[in-house]
């Protein structure tokens, strides 16, 4: 989401990757696969990030791409510490990728190059990956999709299984659209419409406001405190997230009724449906369960603003890494269904519903300019 101030407008740029052309949910339910698996060359879908940098960076960015590229391409390049989380990290994440595409694996080469656990302290350099960036300083981040790199890459994936192609590559777009949004206490939230999951939060807001909040003393560092709003909490998610399972997916392959889930008047009639002393059952869920997800915010002092989530999904994605270029693939595709009947089931070049929702906040300023405070 990204917030301009001299203009008072706000965009949301999606870079989320697309499944490739070729895909056959068919033929993958005839080999006799019933869900997408988390690990391996099916869960990727193509990357979208790098082509997002882009597009972002030629609407709005100032710095040179060295600027903005030098302090991670320092990281890979010198190294960083291996400290305990990381640790962790990678060897509970070795044996799922040992067990989808083998001990010979392209992760063990980059991230476990000893054979072993890495010591606490103990450098981890990158220098592949620093290469590759050094690449996107160069000739630009449509390099990454473009010539060389996207056929190196397609190379590579198609040598582990995937079905992503240097076509699928060079075809990759961000797009641009109009975030969504509800009024909320006075304050308006908005966020990113389908394929986000940012309808969810707002629908979950949506039914929230029909019930008397608790006082601010409530909320504090360590969560909220009151077990009414908590409880409330909890039933309203259990709503909105039953219409995820039913209806969130790429618009452009299904319609997604946006209007109704945002319309106050639906929001009362599931807040009707929740029985403040007692926990619903919820249905069952038809979307895995899973995440891992950074987020950042940023404003300058211009006022600009920009809220920001990039995604792995799993940790170390899908675990395929290419040592010659060091790109380490995420397993977004692993959210998509392989049953015929669900919204969000596998097709050719469709976008997943995914679980990222940047969110921002404005309210009416207070010092009587009649501005917009995000």
């Amino acid at each position: 989401l990204i917030w301009e101030a001299a203009t008072g407008t706000q965009t949301a740029l999606n870079g989320s990757g697309r499944a490739p052309a070729t895909t056959d949910a068919g033929a993958l339910r005839a080999h006799g696969l019933a869900v997408l698996p988390k690990r391996g060359p099916l869960s990727i879908t193509v990357p979208g990030a790098v082509r997002s940098w882009g597009d972002a960076h030629a609407r709005h960015g100032r710095l040179s791409r060295d600027a903005i590229l030098a302090p991670a391409i320092e990281l890979a390049r010198d190294g960083f510490p291996a400290w305990d989380g990381f640790i962790g990290a990678v060897e509970g994440t070795a044996p799922q990728v040992a067990a989808a595409l083998g001990p010979d694996a392209g992760f063990f080469a980059v991230y476990r190059p000893h054979g072993r656990p890495w010591r606490p302290g103990e450098r981890v350099r990158l220098p592949a990956l620093a290469a590759t960036l050094g690449r996107l300083v160069d000739d630009g981040f449509d390099a990454f999709y473009d010539g060389d790199l996207g056929e190196r890459q397609a190379r590579g994936l198609a040598a582990v299984g995937s079905a992503i192609t240097a076509g699928d590559l060079r075809a990759h777009t961000s797009t641009w659209e109009t975030p969504i949004a509800i009024d909320y206490r006075g304050v308006r939230v908005t966020t990113h419409p389908p394929n986000s999951s940012g309808i969810v939060a707002l629908e979950l807001l949506g039914i929230l406001a029909r019930f008397e909040a608790p006082p601010p003393a409530a909320f504090g560092p360590h969560g909220v405190t009151d077990p009414r709003w908590i409880h409330l909490g909890l039933e309203a998610a259990k709503l909105a997230m039953a219409d995820r399972d039913a209806y969130l997916t790429d618009p452009t392959f299904r319609d997604v009724p946006v209007a109704r889930l945002l319309d106050p008047g639906y929001h009362a009639e599931l807040a009707a449906r929740i029985d403040p002393a007692r926990a619903a059952t919820p249905p069952a869920a038809t979307n895995p369960i899973g995440g891992g997800t950074i987020y950042l915010a940023v404003v300058d002092s211009e006022g600009n603003a920009v809220s920001l989530i990039e995604s792995n999904y799993l940790g170390f994605g899908s675990g395929v890494v290419d040592p010659d270029t060091g790109i380490h693939y995420q397993d977004r595709g692993s959210y998509f269904s392989l049953d015929p009947g669900h919204p969000n089931v596998l097709e050719p070049g469709k976008r997943t519903l995914h679980t990222l929702l940047p969110g921002m906040l404005f309210q009416d300023d207070t010092d009587g300019t009649g501005g917009r405070g995000g």
